[in-house]
């Protein structure tokens, strides 16, 4: 699954080597630009904030259904993704519409412990809504906006961090966050590898942000004691226990966006 609700169409290639001299039959998808319709969105279609991911489910049912025509195994099917294809792959083991759709995970660099928050999912669509010229009694039209538009309004409003279009926990078909407080149960007999690109984050600053590139060690404190108050600290020391011996350039780049070891530094975040 490509990523990050943002980026990585479907028109570029993909290029995966099995191991082993396996044979496999990959299938892709994604749900960018459903989930520039209706993933920030809790007023936006029958299937609100959850739209983008049963969109994948559905994707999945299809594998399910016709896979062994292109010679795959319908009862071996693994998910994975990367940055936020590894968010889609972990929300889908949330989910009830997907369980038993799959019977093996890979999340790399991009696993929530939980989703976007319900009030800043809202502003978010106010947001696009405003973007487009539409006001929020209007926000259904978001289904009729062309997808080039969309796309072309969610780069407007990223600037360094595209992550801020997601699923939200709507009670049904995402009944609670993935991994907070605990992993869903629904998929506890699924096997999981969860990877870091350790680097990711360097795409994302190269978009507006070239001052972390340069920063010394009194600028870095500055800017994470400037977004997380008193955590910064323990942000910086989990970051670095992490990666013992890293240069300040690593470190810099990695620690913005909570790449080197995700689970760990967005715990360390949240307490």
């Amino acid at each position: 699954m490509a990523g990050p609700f943002l980026l990585g169409p479907l028109s570029r290639p993909v290029q995966a080597e099995p191991a082993d001299g396996q044979s496999v039959v990959v299938k892709t998808t994604h749900g960018q630009v459903r989930g520039a319709r209706t993933a920030s969105s809790s007023t936006c279609g029958p299937r609100g904030p959850a739209g983008g991911l049963l969109d994948i489910a559905a994707a999945l049912e299809w594998v399910r259904d016709n896979i062994e025509t292109f010679g795959g195994d319908p009862g071996t099917v693994m998910i994975w993704g990367e940055s936020g294809g590894g968010a889609k792959t972990a929300t889908l083991t949330a989910m009830p519409r997907a369980q038993g759709l799959f019977h093996r995970a890979s999340i790399e660099s991009g696993p929530p412990l939980r989703l976007t928050p319900r009030d800043a999912a809202t502003e978010t669509t106010r947001r696009v809504l405003a973007g487009l010229g539409l006001s929020e009694k209007q926000a259904r039209e978001l289904v009729k906006v062309p997808a080039e538009r969309l796309r072309a309004l969610q780069q407007e409003m990223s600037g360094t961090n595209p992550m801020m279009i997601g699923p939200v926990v709507d009670g049904h078909h995402i009944p609670s966050d993935p991994y907070d407080p605990v992993a869903p149960a629904l998929s506890a007999n699924v096997p999981l590898i969860v990877g870091t690109n350790k680097d990711e984050s360097i795409m994302f600053l190269q978009r507006g942000d070239l001052a972390a590139f340069s920063l010394d060690e009194a600028s870095l404190r500055e800017r994470l004691k400037a977004r997380f108050a008193d955590k910064a600290e323990r942000i910086l020391e989990v970051q670095r226990r992490g990666r013992p011996g890293a240069s300040l350039g690593p470190a810099t780049r990695a620690t913005p966006g909570f790449r080197p070891g995700p689970l760990t530094t967005r715990g360390a975040a949240r307490r």
